[in-house]
């Protein structure tokens, strides 16, 4: 059946300056990029931080689901969730870019860095 290109979700975690310049992108660029695509997500810093079961909605719902932040996905989503197969009936695709270095400084800094990280996860 393939992915439905009107059925797209995403969460988007980043900081606000990442956030700022990533909403003209994913309102008005990103549907560009794929003909008639329909993208409905979460950006974190605008929004909400989503729930468990927002997460659980979002991706359920989808047909693909993508995925952006500076942590680890298993910080925001937890593993047992992520193991449950029923939410992925639906959902044909995921991209998952987490622990993107994009303002490696800050995650030096433990800024982005969340404090119940463990290296070896």
């Amino acid at each position: 059946m393939g992915i439905q290109k009107e059925n797209l979700r995403y969460i988007f975690d980043a900081p606000q300056p990442v956030e700022e310049k990533s909403t003209a992108f994913m309102n008005g660029d990103l549907p560009k990029l794929v003909a008639g695509s329909k993208w409905e997500g979460l950006l974190t810093k605008q929004h909400h931080v989503p729930s468990e079961g927002e997460w659980q909605r979002f991706i359920s719902q989808a047909s693909m689901f993508a995925y952006f932040s500076m942590t680890s996905l298993v910080h925001k989503f937890p593993p047992a969730l992520v193991s449950d197969l029923s939410i992925f009936s639906k959902c044909r695709a995921m991209i998952i870019m987490d622990r993107m270095n994009t303002f490696k400084t800050m995650i030096d800094r433990n800024i982005l860095t969340s404090k119940h990280y463990v290296p070896n996860e």
